[in-house]
């Protein structure tokens, strides 16, 4: 019997699909410290409306990867892994000065 809150032993057994998906990890990583050196994200701007006037009232900035290879990243891939290796800081610092930018022109 365990005591309260202990966790139960885990072990893993190495399978080869693990060391795929760390060698996609560290290829993914090395290319999101990349993009962000080479500044290659973009932006794309979402209308926000308002539904009872029909106006728009301000626009959304979206952050999309695309890499060399023309390949798009997810979003919710490339963000949660910028988070992972703390780089979001520096992501967010772009994504402000980049739509601040495009605002102002």
């Amino acid at each position: 019997m365990r005591p309260n809150g202990a966790a139960a032993a885990v072990i893993d057994f190495f399978d080869p699909c693990m060391k795929d998906a760390v060698e996609a990890r560290r290829g993914l990583e090395s290319a999101l410290r990349a993009a962000l050196a080479l500044e290659v994200f973009s932006l794309v701007y979402q209308p926000q409306v308002d539904l009872a006037t029909a106006t728009v009232t301000g626009f959304e900035a979206l952050l999309r990867w695309t890499r060399s290879d023309r390949t798009a990243v997810t979003p919710a891939s490339f963000i949660t892994l910028a988070e992972a290796i703390g780089r979001m800081p520096a992501i967010g610092e772009w994504v402000l000065r980049t739509a601040t930018r495009d605002a102002a022109s």
